[in-house]
């Protein structure tokens, strides 16, 4: 078993609290983290939550921690770049609103 480092438990608990569990639900998850050596934020921040899923972590939960992660750490990209990739293609509804101006 590895040691939790601080940011980790931090992070965990943070996403822990965001969908109305306590540090004690988290602390198995952030073990499970710990032992695939994620550290930190920046550590999950490329992560897709379906990756964390697969090591045992809940979806839900899993979204959360990647969202704290991805915000927290800042990768190169612009913060709001996360609508940039949406679907493979010719999905309707599409908000096609910035025509003209008058």
């Amino acid at each position: 078993m590895a040691p939790i480092a601080r940011g980790l438990r931090d992070l965990v608990g943070q996403a822990a609290r965001a969908i109305g569990r306590s540090q004690g639900d988290a602390d198995p998850f952030a073990q499970i983290l710990s032992d695939n050596w994620f550290d930190n934020a920046e550590s999950l921040s490329n992560c897709r939550p379906e990756e964390l899923v697969a090591l045992g972590i809940p979806l839900r939960f899993a979204q959360q921690i990647v969202n704290i992660a991805s915000s927290g750490a800042k990768p190169s990209a612009a913060p709001s770049a996360r609508g940039g990739r949406v679907g493979g293609g010719g999905g309707g509804g599409g908000g096609g609103d910035g025509g003209g101006g008058g």
